[in-house]
C-alpha cells in the first residue's frame, strides 16, 4: 500500500505523497553510521535533536557539543547536519550559523515566535543563547530578547506554552542549583517568572520535562533532582502558579537518589502519562545499586512504583550502572510503546533496548537487535523516521572516548502498519506543543503528546508515531490542542503521514459591511465609495485588535488601509468610512473587504463588490491617491497615523501551504515596487507585482497551482532597497 502525506486545513484537505519502502517481515536495525555522514568521530557529544529546521518534510540531525574548554578546536562546537533525502547528511553548520562552542547537555528546538520557522535555545554551562531563524541563518537574539541565562553547568531545557496563551515558554534547570521559568511576553522577549510561579526550587537538577499527567488541560513539570533533593513533580494550576505535590502523587525514590532523566509515556495504553525516572552516579549517595523507577499513573493524581513488576530493575550481573538518558518510542509499530536506555558502565553492561511487550511488562532484546553499544558511556538516544519510510530509527551519541562514533540505526521494518501525525497550530502556537493525540482502534486506545524537550539529553522527532499492527484502518484520531480547540478524524487509513493545521481562533470581535443601495459603480474619473462598518465584541471584557480595509484591483493587487488599533468594550459599534477611488484606477469589479484581527492575520472579514469603469481620455483626469479616513473614527483610541510606514516583507500566510498564499509589505514612500518569487536555485518563477505603488502596505497572492512541492523564495525590491524571505509549498 502507497504511502501518503495528508494537509488539512479542515474542512480543506490536500495530499502529498511520500515514498514506502518495502516491509520486510520482522523488526532490525542496521548501523548506517558511516553511510549516512554522521559518525563524528573524533568529538565528544552529550545532547542531540531530530528537527526540520529547513521544512523540507526531512528530519535533520543537531548534536550538542560536551566538552570543556569550549572550541579549542572549532570542529568541537555543536554540529548540524542537513538530511539530503537520500540516506545521508551534510554538515550546514557554518553557513546557518549553528556552531555553537559554550560546553552544552541539551538544546532545545522551537518556534518561540511563532513565524512558520524553528529556533533554538542552547542551554550550556556558561552563557545560554536564544538562536532566532532568519531565512535559514540563526542569530544570536540574547539582548533583544532577554532570554539569555548566565548559570554554571547548564543542563535541562524544554519548551512548553505553560500558560496556554499561544506562544511558548521555556524551563530551565542546572547543576549546581538553579532555575527558571522563562515566560514569552508575546513581543520577541522573555521574563523570568520563576518567584512568582511557584517554581521555587533550590537544588541542582538535570532533567525537565512537560505533560499534562492529570488531564486537565495544562502542562506539569517533573524535574530530576540531584542528591540531597528529592524529584519533583509540579502541578500546573491553572493560574500561572504550580504546586509541589511530588509527596501527595506517591513518586518517591530511594535515600540517595540522584536523578537525570525525567521521560512522560503512556505505556500502557490507559489513557494516562506514567513517569520514567533514572538515576546516575553524579552526586549520588546510594549504597544500593543505582537504577530506573517506572511509575504506573492511575489516573487519581496518585502514582506506583511498578518497575519491578515491569522488568526493569537492574540485572544481577550488570554491576554499577548508570542509566542516562531514556526514551519510549513504539519501534515495531505493534501499538505500544518501547524503551531504550543509555547507560554509562565500567563492567561491559550495554545499553539497554526494552520491548513492551503489552502486558506491562518488557523484555530486554538490545542483545538480539545488536544495538547493546555502549560498554563504557552514551549520554543520548533519539528517536525518529529520519527516511521517511514509517518506522523510527535510533541515533544514539558517545559521550566519552574521542575514537567512538556515534551510532544511526536504520530501522529496516516490518509488516505492521502505521500512521504518522504532524501537527500545526494556528489559534495554539506554531509547533502545537502541549497537544495531545488521542488514536481509538478496535476499543483500545494510544496517547501522544507532542513535547518540546524531553529525556536528559534529547529532543525526539515532532511526528507523532502510532503503531497500527495488522489493522489498515484506525477508528478516530482526535486533537486537542492547547488553545482548547478540538479536531477529531475518522476511519483514518494506515501507513500515511497526515499534517493537521488547527482552525484559526474563534473571533471575538466581528465585523460586518453594509453597502449603499442600488448597483455600485465608481465613475471613469474615481469618486467617493461610502458604507458602514459594524463592529462587535462578544467578550465580557474589552478587546483589543486590529481593523483594517483591504480592496482588490482588478490584476492581482490588493490595497490596504490602515490598520489602526482599538481596546473596544463589550457591545457593537457602527462607522460609515469613506473610501476615495482614484481615476487611474483600472476599470473591472472590485471587492472591498473589512478585517478584524491582529494584522496581517485576520481572525473574520467580511466586503462587497463595486464596479470601476474606465477612465476618459484627455485633459481634467488627476490621479488621486487611494485613501479612507479610518483614523477619524478611532482617533480616540488609535492616537496618530498609524498606517505603516517602514519598508517590510512579513511572513507569507499560511506557510506552508497548498495551493496559494498571501505576501504583505509595507513600503515607506510611493515608487516602484516589485515582488517576485524564485526557486532555490534562484531562477525567477512569477512576478507577483511590478508598477508604482502608494506608501503603506500591500497585499499579493500566489496561486501556485502548477509549481512542483518545495522551498521558494520570495523577494521585495522598492527604493534601492530589498528584503527577501522563504515559504515552502506542500503537494
Amino acid at each position: 500500500m502507497p504511502a501518503c502525506h495528508q494537509l488539512f486545513r479542515l474542512p480543506v484537505l490536500l495530499l502529498l505523497l511520500l515514498p514506502l519502502t518495502a516491509r520486510a517481515q520482522e523488526y532490525t536495525f542496521t548501523d548506517v553510521t558511516d553511510a549516512a555522514g554522521v559518525a563524528d568521530e573524533g568529538h565528544v557529544r552529550w545532547g542531540s535533536n531530530w528537527i526540520d529546521y529547513d521544512r523540507d518534510g526531512r528530519l535533520d540531525l543537531y548534536v550538542v557539543h560536551g566538552e570543556a574548554p569550549a572550541c579549542d578546536d572549532p570542529e568541537d562546537a555543536n554540529t548540524l547536519y542537513r538530511n539530503n533525502g537520500d540516506g545521508t547528511f551534510t554538515d550546514v553548520t557554518e553557513e546557518t550559523g549553528t556552531g555553537d562552542c559554550w560546553v552544552a547537555m541539551r538544546n532545545a528546538w522551537a518556534d518561540y515566535d511563532n513565524d512558520g520557522d524553528l529556533d533554538f535555545y542552547s542551554h550550556n554551562f556558561v552563557q545560554s543563547t536564544l538562536y532566532r531563524n532568519d531565512g535559514g541563518v540563526f542569530v544570536d537574539v540574547n539582548e533583544t530578547s532577554g532570554a539569555g541565562i548566565n548559570m554554571e553547568h547548564g543542563t535541562g531545557v524544554a519548551w512548553a506554552d505553560y500558560d496556554n496563551d499561544g506562544d511558548l515558554d521555556f524551563h530551565a534547570v542546572s547543576f549546581p542549583g538553579f532555575n527558571a521559568l522563562m515566560r514569552n511576553n508575546g513581543d520577541g522577549t522573555f521574563t523570568d517568572v520563576q518567584a512568582s510561579s511557584g517554581l521555587s526550587f533550590p537544588a541542582s537538577a538535570m532533567g525537565n520535562m512537560w505533560a499534562d499527567y492529570d488531564n486537565d488541560g495544562d502542562l506539569d513539570l517533573a524535574l530530576a533532582a540531584v542528591t540531597p533533593y528529592r524529584t519533583v513533580l509540579y502541578r500546573n494550576n491553572g493560574d500561572g502558579t504550580f504546586t509541589d505535590i511530588t509527596s501527595q502523587a506517591g513518586i518517591v525514590t530511594e535515600t540517595g537518589s540522584s536523578g537525570a532523566a525525567v521521560f512522560w509515556a503512556d505505556y500502557d495504553n490507559d489513557g494516562f502519562f506514567d513517569l520514567l525516572l533514572t538515576e546516575v552516579i553524579l552526586g549520588s549517595a546510594k549504597t544500593t545499586p543505582l537504577r530506573m523507577y517506572l511509575f504506573h499513573n492511575r489516573g487519581d493524581g496518585t502514582f506506583e512504583d511498578v518497575t519491578a513488576d515491569a522488568g526493569l530493575l537492574p540485572p544481577d550481573d550488570s554491576g554499577d550502572v548508570s542509566y542516562w538518558d531514556a526514551a519510549f518510542a513504539d519501534y515495531d509499530n505493534d501499538g505500544d510503546q518501547d524503551l531504550y536506555v543509555s547507560v554509562q558502565t565500567q563492567t561491559g553492561q550495554g545499553n539497554f533496548f526494552y520491548r513492551n511487550e503489552g502486558d506491562g511488562a518488557f523484555t530486554d532484546i538490545a542483545e538480539e537487535l545488536g544495538m547493546n553499544i555502549g560498554v563504557g558511556e552514551t549520554k543520548s538516544s533519539v528517536w525518529g523516521d529520519y527516511d521517511n519510510d514509517g518506522d523510527l530509527d535510533l541515533f544514539v551519541m558517545e559521550a566519552l572516548g574521542h575514537t567512538d562514533p556515534n551510532h544511526l540505526f536504520q530501522n529496516d521494518g516490518g509488516s505492521n502498519h502505521w500512521l504518522q501525525v504532524e501537527l500545526v497550530g494556528a489559534c495554539s502556537n506554531r509547533d502545537a506543543i502541549g497537544a495531545r493525540l488521542t488514536l481509538t482502534n478496535g476499543g483500545g486506545i494510544q496517547v501522544r503528546e507532542v513535547n518540546g524537550g524531553t529525556g536528559l539529553f534529547s529532543q525526539h522527532t515532532p511526528i507523532q508515531q502510532f503503531g497500527l499492527g495488522t489493522d489498515t484502518v484506525a477508528d478516530e484520531l482526535r486533537i486537542d490542542w492547547p488553545s482548547g480547540l478540538t479536531t477529531t478524524l475518522t476511519d483514518v487509513a494506515a501507513d500515511q503521514r497526515l499534517t493537521l493545521v488547527e482552525d484559526a481562533c474563534p473571533a471575538t470581535v466581528t465585523v460586518s459591511l453594509t453597502p449603499p443601495p442600488g448597483p455600485i459603480v465608481i465613475g471613469g474619473g474615481g469618486g467617493v465609495l461610502s458604507y458602514s462598518a459594524t463592529l462587535t465584541n462578544a467578550a465580557t471584557s474589552p478587546q483589543t485588535f486590529d481593523f483594517w480595509i483591504t480592496v482588490d484591483v482588478p490584476g492581482g493587487l490588493t490595497i490596504t488601509q490602515g490598520p489602526v488599533s482599538r481596546a473596544m468594550p463589550p457591545g457593537a459599534m457602527t462607522i460609515t468610512p469613506d473610501l476615495r477611488v482614484p481615476g487611474s484606477a483600472p476599470a473591472g469589479e472590485y471587492l472591498i473587504s473589512a478585517h478584524v484581527g491582529a494584522f496581517p492575520i485576520a481572525e473574520q472579514s467580511d466586503g462587497f463588490s463595486f464596479t470601476k469603469l474606465a477612465a476618459p481620455k484627455g485633459p481634467g483626469v488627476a490621479p488621486a491617491e487611494w485613501n479612507t479616513d479610518l483614523e477619524a473614527f478611532f482617533a480616540s483610541s488609535a492616537g496618530p497615523e498609524e498606517s505603516p510606514e517602514a519598508f517590510a516583507l512579513l511572513e507569507n500566510y499560511p506557510n506552508p501551504f497548498n495551493p496559494a498564499t498571501t505576501i504583505t509589505f509595507t513600503t515607506a514612500e510611493a515608487g516602484p515596487v516589485r515582488l517576485s518569487v524564485y526557486d532555490v536555485l534562484g531562477r525567477r518563477v512569477t512576478t507577483l507585482v511590478e508598477g508604482v505603488l502608494p506608501a503603506g502596505a500591500h497585499q499579493a497572492r500566489w496561486e501556485a497551482g502548477r509549481a512542483a512541492g518545495g522551498v521558494y523564495l520570495y523577494r521585495l525590491e522598492a527604493g534601492g532597497l530589498t528584503r527577501t524571505r522563504r515559504m515552502i509549498l506542500l503537494k
